[in-house]
C-alpha cells in the first residue's frame, strides 16, 4: 500500500524539518552537467552531522507518532 502524501502535508513536514536541521548546500557538477548539456547539482548529504539524509525521515516519523 502506497500513501500519497498532499501537498498541506508535504510543507508541514519540510516547515517541521527546516527547524530541526540546516539546509543541505548544493554543489556543482561540471562534468555530470557537460554530459547531460544542462546544469547538474549535487545535494552533499554526507555534510550533515550524521552523514546521511535519513535522520531527516527518523525525525519526522517519530514527531508524528
Amino acid at each position: 500500500m502506497q500513501i500519497e502524501p498532499s501537498i498541506a502535508t508535504i510543507r508541514e513536514a519540510q516547515k517541521f524539518l527546516a527547524e530541526k536541521f540546516a539546509r543541505t548546500r548544493l554543489v556543482a557538477a561540471p562534468y555530470l552537467s557537460a554530459a547531460a548539456r544542462r546544469n547538474v547539482y549535487l545535494k552533499l548529504e554526507t555534510e550533515l552531522p550524521t552523514g546521511s539524509f535519513k535522520v531527516r525521515g527518523v525525525c519526522l516519523r517519530s514527531a508524528i507518532r
